[in-house]
């Protein structure tokens, strides 16, 4: 927890410095410090190894299951997206789910939000 929380607020202080101070790549370098803590966390949170069940539960339907649209299937789109990745297991696919949320977030904020304001933006 506490490596967690030491880590935000590092992310925040260099998007801080590249905003305030001109430290080229704060923003960034704030985004892959927080990218590279969602990757390699493990068991953070309550409902973690719920979703590596799911992952597994979802993994055991036939691809032509999910299209069919059965009613067993409460999300087809996303258990479809778990099957893709089911021979790589539930980390790797939990750590793309990293990486492209990441990336959409860091991208909005550098196009949408004032450098002045990307330590806010960050935390």
């Amino acid at each position: 927890m506490y490596f967690v929380f030491i880590c935000c607020l590092l992310s925040i202080f260099f998007a801080w410095l590249e905003s305030k101070c001109g430290f080229k790549g704060g923003l960034k370098f704030g985004f892959i410090l927080v990218t590279l803590v969602s990757v390699f966390r493990y068991g953070y949170g309550c409902d973690y190894f719920s979703y590596i069940d799911k992952f597994y539960d979802a993994t055991r339907y036939e691809i032509k299951t999910f299209l069919s649209l059965d009613q067993d299937i409460r999300e087809p789109g996303w258990s479809l997206l778990m099957k893709f990745f089911e021979p790589v297991g539930p980390y790797v696919f939990f750590a793309f789910l990293a990486i492209v949320t990441s990336s959409i977030y860091y991208k909005f904020i550098k196009k949408n939000v004032r450098k002045e304001d990307y330590w806010l933006a960050i935390s």
